[in-house]
């Protein structure tokens, strides 16, 4: 979690989430809470620091081995003296050669939103801060933009998303719309909960008039009646209804979401199951205009209000049991394959990209034929293509 002073965690939740908060900086791989999507973007690597580090360790390796045939061969305390820089300078080269690329990428949970450049710097604020959102119509070439540079996380060569905040801060961040399904899904969210733009002055209002007698309601300028309460009733539940089916999309469509949580697709899980009755109760209730029955669309809201339940259940229950509900060989397999899909994502080149991924898919499947989990077919079809696009990539080279 980004660092927060007391004075902060003082604040009420309300506080917390309004939208004139300054937006909070950390440094670190922390998450957020109740994650709904995420979306990354392997950063530039370094070019300077793995080479310096590289050369500095093996140079500290050379020369402690030097020193050691020369002056610490017949001597035990001159040996000791000598391997302790040895060992260092080699954990240090191991560790550089294990060290993590940095990410770009945009995280949503229900309330928030986190951006920036894993593990060097990321900003927090509330999604209710947000007033425009904007996709760029191609790559990225280098050209200026009206975000601060701190705010800046675009990568040559890629699409980006341009956030506005009420506090007029813009954030510009990489995105990856033709490989990534979720880059839609994060931006028509953002879109639908963005709040208002800055609060301006208003116009000041005409004096009141009079009262008068009652008159007639006004038609609307279209000539079309007001929707009754039954509509207002329906068209609610339908937007409940997308909610739910919007949040629970990346668990089919994620792999490491599915790898973090794999009871929410196993339905002999009781609570996955009582979700996904709901969920096919209140999809095959739904239909696309509000029904001339009143019973029938009382059974359809119904059926939204059970869904919503379920769903919070399901959702709560597979992120309290993780994988610990597993058996401990198909749990360590799991975690196998989702480090080797972390690893993809910070490959160097195509090829070795390719590599991670195929093996990735390889636990996965193994663990789908043996029973241990159920992945969506959606989740082994994102994995596919991303392989094949990495081999595409590889040939082009």
């Amino acid at each position: 979690m980004p660092l927060r002073t007391s004075r902060e965690e003082s604040r009420s939740a309300g506080e917390r989430g309004a939208p004139e908060r300054t937006p909070v900086a950390s440094v670190g791989t922390d998450n957020l809470d109740n994650l709904q999507y995420g979306m990354y973007v392997a950063a530039d690597r370094d070019p300077v620091f793995p080479v310096a580090f590289g050369v500095g360790s093996l140079t500290t390796l050379m020369v402690s081995g030097w020193a050691w045939t020369e002056f610490g061969r017949d001597s035990v305390l001159a040996t000791v003296a000598l391997m302790i820089p040895m060992v260092i300078a080699l954990g240090a080269v191991l560790l550089a050669a294990r060290r993590r690329p940095p990410r770009l990428g945009i995280q949503l949970s229900p309330t928030e939103v986190m951006l920036g450049n894993w593990p060097e710097r990321t900003f927090r604020f509330p999604r209710a801060a947000v007033t425009k959102v904007t996709m760029s119509n191609g790559p990225w070439t280098g050209s200026s933009t009206a975000a601060a540079p701190s705010h800046d996380f675009r990568r040559r060569m890629h699409h980006y998303i341009q956030i506005t905040l009420r506090s007029n801060d813009i954030f510009c961040v990489a995105a990856d719309p033709h490989n990534n399904p979720v880059n839609d899904r994060i931006v028509r969210e953002l879109r639908r909960t963005a709040g208002p733009a800055a609060l301006e002055p208003q116009a000041a209002r005409p004096p009141k008039r009079p009262l008068e007698a009652p008159a007639a309601a006004p038609e609307s300028p279209t000539g079309l009646a007001s929707p009754s309460s039954g509509e207002k009733l329906w068209a609610a539940a339908t937007r409940k209804h997308d909610e739910v089916l919007l949040a629970y999309l990346p668990y089919e469509t994620e792999p490491l979401i599915l790898m973090r949580y794999p009871a929410l697709t196993d339905i002999t899980q009781p609570a996955t199951a009582g979700f996904h009755d709901a969920m096919e109760e209140a999809n095959a209730l739904r239909t696309e205009t509000m029904p001339s029955d009143s019973k029938f669309a009382a059974a359809y809201r119904d059926s939204v209000r059970r869904l919503a339940v379920a769903w919070a259940t399901a959702e709560r229950t597979a992120k309290r049991e993780g994988t610990t509900y597993l058996d401990p060989r198909d749990r360590r397999k799991l975690e196998q394959a989702a480090k080797l899909l972390r690893h993809a994502e910070g490959a160097a080149s195509s090829p070795e990209r390719a590599v991670y991924l195929r093996q990735a898919k390889s636990i996965l499947v193994e663990l789908v034929d043996n029973g241990a989990i159920h992945t969506p077919p959606k989740i082994v079809e994102a994995i596919d293509t991303a392989t094949s696009l990495a081999i595409e990539a590889a040939e082009q080279r």
